[in-house]
């Protein structure tokens, strides 16, 4: 898709705008369905896409995102994620388990943090300073 400043006209249906209103006027819409409705609506062709993206608070390449998936998906697109195939993401994955061992916090009433675990040594300090202690 040719990204451009303006926003691409959706020519949604009136029915399609009514449906995409409704969510943003309830109070039990998740709130990720919301910028994306918003998104819909506001692009119809007479509006810059990063107006859109600041009255919305999501980034440009995330209403350039979710355009797209409306010109393929029409605005049925916009009530699903779509699956993420490996990458970064797997990679995150795979590390979280070792980084949840590394330390454990715990805030107490006082807003107090206090380590409760660290299967890691301390970090080695300068030179003639004496050594942390776990």
């Amino acid at each position: 898709m040719d990204v451009s400043p303006w926003a691409i006209d959706l020519k949604l249906a009136p029915a399609d705008r009514d449906r995409l209103e409704d969510p943003i006027r309830s109070g039990n819409t998740p709130q990720k369905l919301v910028p994306r409705a918003r998104i819909a609506l506001l692009s119809d062709g007479t509006c810059l896409n990063g107006a859109i993206a600041r009255k919305t608070g999501v980034s440009l390449p995330t209403v350039h995102r979710w355009q797209r998936r409306v010109q393929e998906d029409g605005i049925k697109g916009l009530l699903r994620d779509k699956t993420r195939h490996g990458g970064q993401r797997g990679e995150r994955h795979q590390r979280a388990p070792h980084l949840a061992h590394a330390l454990v916090l715990s805030v107490d009433e006082k807003s107090q943090i206090q380590s409760l675990e660290r299967t890691q040594p301390g970090l080695p300090m300068a030179k003639n300073q004496p050594a942390t202690h776990t």
